[in-house]
This record gives structure tokens, sequence and C-alpha cells, in this order.
């Protein structure tokens, strides 16, 4: 992603995603997941990355606090589990 992008990665669990991230990328970065357990993992992942500029949120993948749009990217490794449903559309999708 170029700079100046944002990144949703959820559920983000141990920080997998954030490998992906290169020291010196200048994006917005948000690191969601329902474990707060999960959470810490990513930290110390983010921690022994180098990067202190992630934003962690505790969310549910289907009620996300973020504005529609807000995002230019959004990553999901094993996230399906999350869903009860998920080849059903999102009600916020724009072919619901």
């Amino acid at each position: 992603m170029p700079d100046g992008s944002a990144v949703l990665d959820v559920p983000c669990g141990g920080g997998f995603a954030l490998r992906g991230l290169r020291p010196d990328q200048d994006v917005r970065s948000v690191a969601a997941d329902t474990s707060t357990d999960m959470l810490a993992r990513a930290q110390r992942r983010a921690a022994d990355l180098g990067r202190d500029d992630i934003v962690f949120t505790e969310a549910n993948i289907e009620r996300m606090p973020f504005d529609y749009n807000e995002f230019d990217l959004c990553v999901s490794f094993n996230g399906l589990h999350c869903l009860p449903d998920p080849a059903a559309p999102s009600a916020r999708s724009p072919a619901a």
C-alpha cells in the first residue's frame, strides 16, 4: 500500500499480517479482534517488529466501530470462523 493509506486487519489474531508492513511504511494500520489475548499477542509482535504506530481495537467483525470506506484495504487471514454466514452479503455492502 502506498504511503498515506489506511489498512484494517480483522481479526488480527496474533498479528500475523503485521509482518507485511515495512518498517518505514507510512500507513495508518488498525488491528482489530474480539479477543483481548489475541490483541496482546499482536501488540507484542508489533513491538518486536519495531512498529509503535499500530492502533489496536477490541471489535466484533460483524459490528465494526469504523466508518464506511474508512480503510483502503482490509486484511483478514483466517477470519471466516468469526462470521456465522461467510457467504452472506454485508448489510452495508453496495450490493445489498
